[in-house]
């Protein structure tokens, strides 16, 4: 089971970089400066790994009274299994 969690540190950002940098810039071919943008460090970034091996990220970014559901990315291995549900239910709830 993936286990979800707040990015808290350097190494868990860059975790969600690298499943970010698979999923988009490598599989869907997105130019690194359209991924990794001005956003970054005012975004709440969320972790999901299994076993220790990072499988999912997303970020939250906050916005007056709103939230932003963003980045939501699940590794090509892990996808159509629910993640990606409860990836998205565990934003909404910190949200």
């Amino acid at each position: 089971m993936i286990h979800f969690r707040i990015v808290n540190s350097q190494t868990d950002l860059l975790k969600a970089y690298l499943v970010r940098a698979i999923v988009f810039m490598e599989e869907q071919n997105c130019p690194y400066d359209e991924e990794i943008d001005e956003f970054e460090y005012e975004s709440l970034h969320i972790l999901g790994e299994l076993n220790g091996e990072p499988v999912a990220a997303a970020r939250i970014r906050f916005w007056q009274t709103h939230a932003k559901l963003e980045r939501i990315c699940i590794r090509k291995s892990w996808r159509g299994k629910g993640a990606g549900n409860k990836l998205v239910k565990t934003m909404i709830q910190i949200a």
